[in-house]
């Protein structure tokens, strides 16, 4: 590797070379990263161009530059993105949102509005794992045999009656446990 080759702010063998040829370059890349990241949340908060360019003091074109960029930095990771370590990232986090909901709900008082948030985002998130799974054909569909519909209608229940239901719920929940633990015949 020549000294052409090494990345700016690289530093070789010899200790005594300068580090950057450049050394505003890292403060540049920080403010342009910090620059970036007001961008899209501004973006995600649904402005317009105009309106980020004039709300940051940014120029209309380096907002527009940005704007590719990032579009181009998305589509790259998305493009590099390791399939299934995504869909198992997506899968563990939901999990671990039933699981949390889960314990709230054991340690919130029978029959609160609290307990029922926390019955809904269990319901909410074992719904999206399972259909994450059956979209990417890793478990069958299995609506014909639990009726997913039965279960979200739990959720507009009146409180006194939504603990009757709960019993049911588990059982349900633990048919799909059973399902998606079963043997994968070959």
């Amino acid at each position: 590797m020549t000294k052409s080759d090494t990345p700016s702010g690289w530093m070789g063998d010899d200790a005594g070379e300068e580090q950057s040829e450049n050394p505003s370059s890292d403060d540049e890349d920080l403010e342009e990263q910090g620059r970036r990241a007001k961008i899209r949340r501004s973006i995600r908060q649904g402005l317009t161009v105009p309106e980020i360019a004039k709300i940051h003091s940014i120029p209309l074109s380096v907002v527009q530059s940005d704007i590719r960029a990032l579009k181009k930095a998305t589509r790259e990771e998305i493009l590099n993105a390791e399939g299934y370590d995504e869909l198992g990232d997506a899968v563990e986090a939901l999990r671990e949102i039933e699981s949390l909901a889960l314990l709230e709900m054991i340690g919130a008082r029978a029959g609160s509005s609290e307990r029922n948030a926390c019955l809904r985002t269990a319901l909410q998130a074992r719904k999206e794992r399972t259909t994450l799974l059956q979209d990417a054909g890793i478990i069958p569909k299995v609506a014909d045999k639990l009726d997913i519909q039965a279960i979200v209608g739990i959720l507009e229940l009146p409180t006194d009656q939504l603990e009757e239901k709960r019993k049911e719920i588990v059982r349900r929940l633990q048919m799909v446990d059973e399902i998606e633990n079963a043997p994968i015949d070959e």
